[in-house]
């Protein structure tokens, strides 16, 4: 019976251990895949709340969409057709691992184009700050902090408040309202036009980005440092 089941089908019946195999990788894809999901359905829901989300979690909701989409494929490729159980998992977490991936990767690519924009805010202070320089014996403000930045925009030098606050964050400003320690770019005051050309006077606050920050520098230009020391980094 068997040697006419195989001359028909043409398929040899696997063994317990591929069987074995098979399944056990068909439900670890459908577990990672879900998984996946539910990191993902967890950012959504924080970012609906105004809540920032580590990149951790993005790379570990990514990390586990590729892991199901990769055994999944191994897994149908090895199955058993006899278990039709282990196609409906492999299926899940290849479906529910590619949601996952293309879910994190648009979050991971979409950070990218927020640091260009947020450099160019701390570029536009780093402007203002000039302004203010030339009409006050090349003074910058001498105030640190959110008052320093008050100088500039009650002086009319930077007075859009949106410029205060960076992409990557869900902080809201008021139009024509005082800055508080709400913004999202932390200044050092005191300096002048004399400082040495390499000194931060402006930077992202540390909720800003995931292990990077701009800054600006006394000459005006602004660089980007990635890592977890990027301060100690920033003249390398």
């Amino acid at each position: 019976m068997i040697t006419e089941e195989i001359a028909k089908t043409g398929t040899k019946k696997p063994g317990s251990l591929t069987s074995i195999i098979s399944l056990v990788m068909a439900i670890a894809s459908m577990a990672m895949g879900i998984t996946s999901m539910i990191v993902a359905i967890m950012h959504m829901v924080m970012e609906n709340r105004k809540l920032v989300i580590a990149n951790d979690v993005i790379c570990f909701g990514l990390n586990f969409g590729f892991a199901a989409v990769i055994s999944s494929i191994i897994s149908l490729r090895i199955i058993n057709k006899w278990r039709q159980s282990c196609k409906v998992y492999a299926i899940a977490g290849l479906i529910t691992g590619i949601l996952g991936v293309i879910y994190f990767s648009r979050s991971h690519v979409g950070e990218q184009p927020r640091r260009v924009s947020c450099a160019s805010n701390l570029k536009q202070i780093g402007l203002a700050i000039q302004m203010y320089s030339q009409e006050n014996n090349n003074q910058f403000p001498d105030k640190s902090g959110a008052m320093g930045l008050e100088m500039l925009r009650s002086g009319r030098y930077l007075d859009n408040v949106h410029i205060y606050t960076c992409p990557s964050t869900t902080t809201k400003l008021i139009d024509n309202n005082a800055l508080t320690e709400e913004v999202d770019y932390a200044y050092v005051g005191g300096y002048n036009e004399n400082t040495p050309p390499d000194t931060p006077i402006a930077y992202d606050k540390p909720k800003n980005h995931y292990k990077f920050r701009n800054i600006l520098f006394a000459d005006g230009h602004v660089s980007g440092y990635a890592g977890e020391n990027w301060m100690d980094n920033r003249k390398k």
